[in-house]
């Protein structure tokens, strides 16, 4: 216990590195399926069709999960935000489009 106590006023409280916590955090703001859905098909800097990608999800999907326009795009931003990337979004002529953009 001495060395302990050596070791901390040698070098003052040493943070330990997280393990998988970040991917935990993914894991528990969406879904075990979104987040390796988000890592497989969705790109950085392209454009990207909506309702499209939400439809190749529910394919992909099948009977697991069955989720609205509005709660993809929520988990979508969700997902972005852990993973440090901007998320944008533009409509046009009725079809929308998202990108996602590195933080610089």
């Amino acid at each position: 216990m001495a060395n302990c106590i050596k070791e901390y006023l040698a070098n003052g409280l040493i943070v330990a590195e997280p393990i998988n916590l970040d991917k935990n955090r993914m894991i528990n703001d969406t879904s075990p399926f979104f987040v390796e859905f988000f890592n497989e098909f969705v790109e950085q800097n392209d454009w990207i069709d909506n309702r499209n990608l939400l439809d190749k999800y529910h394919v992909l999907a099948e009977d697991k999960e069955k989720i609205s326009s509005n709660k993809f795009s929520r988990m979508m931003r969700a997902l972005a935000a852990q993973k440090d990337l901007i998320y944008e979004n533009r409509s046009s002529g009725g079809n929308y489009f998202f990108r996602l953009i590195p933080k610089s």
